[in-house]
């Protein structure tokens, strides 16, 4: 199943790169809302300030970063990645939004990542909740990321326990799509239609 993947990716990057402006910008505004509403209502009445792992948009990703700016406000810890190519490991570092210019820097893929010197290292452990971006999730929960492995790594390694969250438009969400040993699920999938709970759990 595997030996899909490649082909897979393709096709679904060659679907969302068809996806228009106007669905993008529309899109993007219902995610970031429904985003925000659902993360606030999972956090609920909790005493130690959340803490969230999130993404910066990407060759068209959701970009969700209206719904980050309103958490960080409402005083919530925002977190991002920052990669290392050699290991293919993932540090995440806190980031006050809107971010002040220098904040950020391009990292190896052309992502903008969090720069060190200006930001915060987070724990692993402190982390609650994981925004995952991917090409595509099925109904159960695989994602279909790049194939760097990263985000798998990371949530296999010590101390990660996040509710995984995947962000993906509704058309990117199937039926069916091939798992490695590897793979970790996501817990849940928030599109612009709605949220969703994901048919395997672990």
């Amino acid at each position: 199943m595997a030996h899909e993947k490649p082909a897979l990716r393709e096709r679904y990057l060659r679907l969302r790169g068809g996806i228009s402006k106007a669905a993008h910008k529309k899109w993007d505004a219902a995610i970031a809302e429904r985003l925000e509403e659902h993360l606030r209502l999972m956090a609920g009445r909790a005493s130690e300030t959340p803490v969230v792992a999130a993404y910066m948009s990407h060759a068209g990703e959701p970009d969700i970063t209206s719904c980050l700016d309103k958490l960080s406000r409402a005083g919530w810890k925002v977190v991002f990645p920052k990669t290392e190519r050699g290991t293919h490991s993932l540090y995440f570092y806190e980031v006050k939004l809107p971010a002040e210019s220098g904040v950020f820097g391009r990292g190896p893929f052309g992502i903008r990542e969090p720069v060190p010197d200006e930001t915060t290292l987070v724990d692993a452990a402190d982390i609650d909740f994981v925004l995952l971006p991917g090409v595509a999730f099925s109904e159960a929960g695989v994602r279909l990321g790049y194939g760097g492995g990263y985000y798998d790594r990371w949530l296999a390694g010590d101390g990660a326990k996040p509710v995984r969250i995947g962000i993906v438009y509704n058309m990117l969400v199937m039926d069916e799509l091939p798992r490695a040993s590897h793979d970790i699920l996501v817990h849940q999938i928030v599109t612009e239609t709605g949220v969703r709970v994901c048919q395997a759990q672990h």
